[in-house]
């Protein structure tokens, strides 16, 4: 019996060391770009990761070298996207790490990007293509505020994350519209900016505070001009609060700007993304109104055309007694020889 015992310890030993062998050897060979250290240390539990490189990002991703690419393409087109909207502000962001690991604890809307190593590599809570757009839209608003990114206010982060996941996203207007249009809605009036300040708990006020959030973020996009929201950076990024810096960017006041948005709601919301109107005499010219244009020129030009050739002087020919004679068709309609 014991014996038996003191040879089940040295397979059980031995197998522990075959394991720990194959373990690290299968890591390191399933996954030769992933030579980070803090890379590693997420995928202790795999044997292998995939890695997409792009000409901006990388991804890390523990499902599939296509959905690797995938979300790196994803990352590219967003980082695109919120440079044109802050490219005033920061430098283009290049050399960028993602890991895209599942996190099902964490709510979607409210996750945040996680720095593993104060540089570029970061955790991405989830495997989805908004989580990365989340993501991207949180390090470059942290870029562009820096080093003063904490004074960047909650619900401008969400507006923005939302904003960058393009027309799709233009249905989450509607309880915000709700407000503003419907008197028998439940809920009748828009979150203050204090309030604003911390994540609802209750899914039905978090859909409104992502309404809200957008619908103001639509409303400085739409009636300020298009640098506005990089001098609002600008000035975080100086050292303002936000307050100052939006005093400054948009003369704005803080403690009624809620109330200032309240009064243009019901224009704002009726807006589709990027969320911005166009010129209001491009309203006008609807495709019908250009082909009924079209048809009633042609048909002038051709009642011109007509009424110019019944109207023309005859020029006939005759010759009678050897003596070239010429007809003539006066206004009058009389004939002349």
């Amino acid at each position: 019996m014991p014996g038996r015992v003191r040879r089940r310890s040295i397979l059980i030993a031995l197998g522990l060391m075959l394991f720990s062998l194959v373990g690290a050897t299968g890591l390191m060979n399933g996954a030769p770009s992933c030579e980070e250290r803090i890379v590693k240390e997420w995928f202790t539990n795999r044997a292998d990761c995939w890695v997409a490189q792009g000409d901006q990002v990388t991804v890390f991703s523990p499902r599939s070298d296509r959905h690797a690419e995938h979300l790196a393409l994803v990352a590219e087109q967003t980082l695109e996207t919120i440079h044109a909207l802050l490219r005033q502000t920061q430098e283009p962001v290049g050399g960028l790490r993602l890991i895209a690991w599942p996190d099902p604890e964490l709510p979607a809307l409210s996750a945040v990007p996680q720095r593993l190593d104060g540089a570029s590599l970061f955790l991405v809570a989830g495997e989805d293509g908004n989580h990365i757009r989340s993501a991207i839209s949180d390090i470059v608003v942290d870029r562009a505020a820096f080093p003063h990114q904490e004074r960047v206010p909650l619900w401008l982060r969400i507006g923005l994350r939302h904003w960058v996941r393009g027309g799709e996203q233009s249905a989450l207007l509607q309880p915000a519209r709700k407000i503003a249009t419907d008197p028998l809605y439940a809920y009748d009036r828009y979150f203050s900016l204090h309030a604003l300040d911390t994540w609802p708990a209750l899914e039905a006020y978090q859909q409104l505070y992502v309404s809200q959030s957008l619908a103001m973020l639509a409303w400085l996009l739409q009636d300020w001009p298009a640098d506005s929201l990089s001098n609002l950076f600008a000035g975080l990024s100086e050292g303002r609060s936000f307050e100052t810096a939006l005093a400054n960017a948009y003369e704005l006041d803080q403690r009624t700007f809620v109330d200032d948005f309240h009064r243009q709601a019901e224009r704002i919301t009726q807006l589709s993304w990027p969320y911005t109107e166009p010129p209001p005499w491009s309203d006008w010219f609807t495709t019908a109104r250009v082909i009924a244009i079209a048809f009633v020129v042609i048909v002038l030009l051709l009642v011109g055309r007509c009424w110019w050739w019944l109207r023309r002087p005859a020029d006939i020919p005759n010759r009678r007694a050897g003596i070239e004679l010429r007809r003539y068709l006066p206004r009058a309609g009389s004939f002349r020889f």
